[in-house]
C-alpha cells in the first residue's frame, strides 16, 4: 500500500501546529502508547534535510493522535517556501513505518 499524501500549510511569523490521528486500516483509533514518531522536512524529496522533530523535539502525542510543533522561529530559519515531509512512526512492539508524506507550503 503506497504511503497516504497530506500537504501541509504553514505561515512565516506563526508558529505551526498539526494533529494527525492514528488509527487501523478499519478506521479504529490506535493506542499511542509508547510510540516513537520522527517528522522529516526535506529541500525536495529525498533530498537533503533542513529540520526534524521527534519525541523530545516538537512531537506529541494524545490517546489516539500525535501533534508536530514548529516554532515560528524554526519557520522563519527556512530558506525555501515548498518543502517535502516524511513522518514516520513506531508504535509499541511494532517496526517504524512510513505513515504520511507530502509537502508543507509556507507563506
Amino acid at each position: 500500500m503506497p504511503t497516504p499524501i497530506a500537504d501541509l500549510d504553514a505561515v512565516r511569523g506563526t508558529d505551526f501546529s498539526e494533529i494527525i490521528t492514528i488509527a487501523n486500516d478499519a478506521g479504529a483509533p490506535v493506542s499511542t502508547n509508547n510510540a516513537e514518531a520522527l517528522f522529516v522536512l526535506r529541500e525536495y524529496e529525498r533530498g537533503p534535510v533542513v529540520l526534524q522533530k521527534n519525541n523530545t523535539s516538537g512531537i506529541s502525542f494524545g490517546a489516539s493522535n500525535l501533534e508536530i510543533r514548529l516554532t515560528e522561529l524554526e519557520l522563519d530559519a527556512l530558506e525555501y517556501n515548498t518543502l517535502h515531509y516524511d513522518l514516520f512512526l513506531k508504535l509499541n512492539n511494532d517496526v517504524k513505518k512510513k505513515i504520511l508524506r507530502g509537502k508543507l507550503e509556507i507563506e
